[in-house]
């Protein structure tokens, strides 16, 4: 997907931050889709947001929106935040999207 990933996930934020969760969601989820030649361990190393951390913050804006009706998608998410995490070898998160999905 063309832009920037960063800018991408910079405007997700925004949304969130002004309650326009709709428009949040579709940015994270492009934000997941835009290649900036980067792994999750090479971001992990300059402070950026990883995959996991975009699956995590879908989840969250899902259960804002909807506990019920987005329950299944949410848990889809942590799910592949969990996998994502675990290959970058960051078992701390792991360990929290685990304690995520028992709550849910």
């Amino acid at each position: 997907s063309l832009g920037s990933r960063e800018g991408t996930i910079n405007a997700a934020e925004h949304f969130a931050a002004k309650n326009l969760t709709r428009f949040a969601l579709i940015f994270f989820k492009k934000a997941l889709t835009q290649n900036d030649r980067w792994t999750d361990d090479t971001r992990i190393i300059f402070g950026q947001a990883c995959s996991y951390d975009l699956h995590i913050r879908i989840a969250e804006i899902l259960m804002q929106r909807d506990k019920t009706l987005n329950h299944e998608e949410a848990l889809h998410h942590l799910m592949l935040a969990r996998e994502a995490a675990k290959a970058a070898g960051v078992e701390n998160i792991v360990k929290d999207i685990d304690d995520r999905i028992e709550s849910l």
